[in-house]
């Protein structure tokens, strides 16, 4: 028996054909096609602020980084939560640093940046944390929030952001996702200004005029999102997948249980289920592949003096655990080869 690190939902394949047939007929099979559109269209109206469909969700994220530096040059200070993901600060060509993250059981995970002076702040919003009682906004120009109510079906969470003040929040539908396109995201904007200047940022920096020539906005990148990501996206909405993040939760409360057992940290993450061993991840995963369970390890942030306790731990002893929604059976195996090699 091997469990993998991830494994998709089984889709409506009937369905999803039909979705790619009217991309086909509307003879936009690539971008800006019936699906992405609809989609656009369904989260919009359930979070009540403008959205932009997009091909990854890190990589919006990336490239908003340059997208505000280009809107004010001014802007010199960016602020990350200590246990950013790598890509995400490769677009961060101006200086920043690491914030603390708080493990206040209201705040879970969320950077607050509560003394750092910066121009902008992204806060992260980890899978399976409570949602906070308050919200807070750090004291900057703009505030985005990476990856809120990314591993969750539900998007109030996404409107509770933009309600207390967050600019943009950018929500990951990768495929280790309980809502999934398997590859796409989106931003939801409540600052007009970002929005505007995002929408022409996706399409490699150009825009169409009305007697349709194509202006060079500025040097912008490839965000967009496909009809192939689209349409999944849009199988996802079907009740299934609340079901598969309601089993997903479950999963996560008996992590924990098994961590406490063991004293072992358990650290919510954006991406799914992080554990620290107390000895070499990288060892420790080799072992359980051997063994059929496959892990991932956690990747150190790229560019400056990491501080975080929490980063520290999870760039050394990091593992991140198998992430979808396994049946009873494929989580007593996957405990029992953890129990054997930790």
């Amino acid at each position: 028996m091997k469990i993998p690190f991830i494994k998709l939902p089984t889709p409506d394949l009937n369905y999803f054909n039909l979705l790619i047939q009217d991309s086909i007929a509307a003879g936009h099979y690539s971008n800006f096609g019936p699906n992405e559109q609809a989609l656009t269209n369904h989260f919009a109206t359930l979070i009540g602020h403008p959205i932009v469909c997009c091909a990854n969700a890190t990589l919006a994220l990336d490239g908003l980084h340059d997208l505000i530096h280009k809107i004010n040059p001014s802007w010199t200070k960016a602020a990350l939560p200590g246990f950013t993901f790598p890509a995400t600060n490769i677009g961060c060509r101006i200086s920043f640093e690491y914030a603390p993250t708080s493990n206040d059981k209201e705040t879970y995970g969320y950077a607050l940046f509560d003394n750092i002076e910066a121009d902008y702040a992204i806060t992260t919003a980890p899978f399976g944390s409570p949602r906070p009682l308050t919200y807070y906004r750090p004291n900057v120009k703009l505030w985005i929030v990476d990856n809120a109510a990314g591993a969750t079906p539900q998007m109030e969470q996404v409107r509770d952001w933009l309600l207390a003040g967050a600019d943009a929040v950018v929500v990951s539908l990768h495929a280790t996702k309980s809502l999934s396109a398997c590859e796409g995201g989106f931003v939801a904007f409540a600052n007009k200004e970002l929005y505007d200047a995002y929408k022409k940022y996706i399409n490699f920096g150009f825009y169409i005029e009305k007697e349709e020539k194509k202006i060079a906005s500025f040097g912008g990148s490839n965000h967009k999102m496909s009809e192939l990501s689209a349409s999944w996206a849009r199988m996802s909405l079907d009740r299934i997948f609340t079901l598969d993040h309601e089993r997903r939760v479950e999963i996560a409360k008996q992590y924990q249980l098994f961590c406490e057992k063991r004293q072992i940290d358990y650290i919510y993450s954006t991406q799914a289920f992080w554990i620290c061993c107390p000895s070499s991840a990288a060892e420790i995963s080799k072992n359980l592949l051997a063994l059929g369970l496959e892990t991932k390890p956690y990747y150190t942030p790229l560019y400056g003096e990491i501080e975080d306790l929490t980063t520290i731990k999870l760039s050394t002893n990091g593992l991140c655990l198998p992430t979808w929604a396994m049946s009873d059976a494929e989580l007593d195996f996957t405990i029992q080869i953890l129990e054997k090699c930790l």
